[in-house]
């Protein structure tokens, strides 16, 4: 898949969304962010572009973990909840502060957008429906 077919994709996929407000909107906005930021040269390198990451985070109001998913990039982390106060994204030590992530799996956008494809949602996604191109690092399973 070239990078202009998935980005088509990605604005097809987010223009199809029935979500109303910010709960569940973390996942597609992290697809859509890490598409933006990635090039052809680094949108399937998990290590060098902008990294869609799935896991769980928790605050002073939520002890339960919730499943979340945010995007790693330069240093910075950019998540939904945030991107209206924050649209140039936060420290990611900041974000570790606040939030207490327990990283689980980082994707390129490459493998972010063919997990979507394939399976029709945009996270989380469960080991068997997990699929990482041909190209090496797509992904990293991280399990702080």
């Amino acid at each position: 898949m070239s990078f202009t077919q998935a980005t088509s994709l990605l604005e097809d996929a987010l223009q199809k969304s029935q979500c109303s407000d910010a709960t569940g909107l973390c996942f597609p906005f992290a697809m859509d962010t890490a598409n933006e930021f990635a090039t052809k040269d680094n949108w399937n390198d998990v290590h060098a572009g902008p990294k869609v990451v799935h896991g769980k985070i928790t605050t002073s109001l939520l002890k339960t973990p919730i499943d979340h998913a945010w995007v790693e990039h330069e240093g910075r982390a950019y998540d939904y909840q945030n991107n209206p106060r924050k649209p140039e994204g936060t420290p990611i030590a900041d974000f570790v502060r606040a939030y207490n992530p327990k990283r689980m799996t980082a994707y390129s956008a490459e493998a972010a957008m063919i997990n979507n494809v394939r399976t029709g949602k945009y996270g989380p996604w469960e080991p068997h429906e997990q699929h990482f191109p041909g190209v090496p690092h797509t992904h990293e399973k991280i399990n702080e």
